[in-house]
């Protein structure tokens, strides 16, 4: 019986959680090396290598926030989201001639405030089309993006609007 086991043994659902993103965040940090894709990923690397400026893959969210968004919590949720799943801070190139992934888990993304107050509907719409359109580059990374597109000032109300977009491209199986 593996120690690792053993721990989990007598552990509530939450700590199960914990100690595994514990042992991913273990896994990735001694990972610093390159390591291969798994199929699916390699079948997105090839298309990426074929027309790196396209967007076909880039995933985008976009959310009307009418409440005040507190960017310091947004930008610790986003943190945390890096360290539980280093996939999302992962770069990709060729070695040998094999796709492969490194994963950077202290990588730290910064959540871009874009200042929208002055600018009408379809300015925004225009510049979330643009957003969209535009690609990742997997070699360089990061493979997230999150920009915050704020249309009042930032001490406007509980109910003041609010856009913020967040941008995900990962390759992923």
């Amino acid at each position: 019986m593996s120690d690792t086991f053993k721990r989990s043994a007598g552990l509530s659902r939450e700590e199960k959680r914990a100690l595994l993103a514990e042992l991913l965040r273990k896994k990735a940090g001694e990972s610093r090396d390159w390591s291969p894709l798994s199929h699916g990923q390699r079948a997105l690397w090839f298309l990426y290598r074929l027309a790196p400026e396209s967007p076909a893959y880039n995933l985008l969210y976009a959310a009307y926030v009418r409440s005040t968004l507190d960017i310091p919590s947004l930008q610790r949720a986003v943190q945390a989201l890096l360290e539980r799943h280093p996939l999302l801070s992962a770069i990709y190139t060729m070695q040998d001639g094999e796709p492969m992934q490194r994963f950077h888990p202290d990588h730290k993304l910064h959540v871009e405030v874009i200042d929208a107050s002055s600018w009408s509907r379809e300015q925004l719409n225009q510049r979330l089309l643009e957003e969209g359109d535009h690609p990742f580059d997997l070699e360089r990374g990061p493979v997230l993006r999150i920009k915050v597109f704020q249309r009042t000032a930032p001490t406007g109300s509980a109910s003041s609007p609010g856009i913020a977009l967040p941008r995900l491209c990962a390759l992923a199986s």
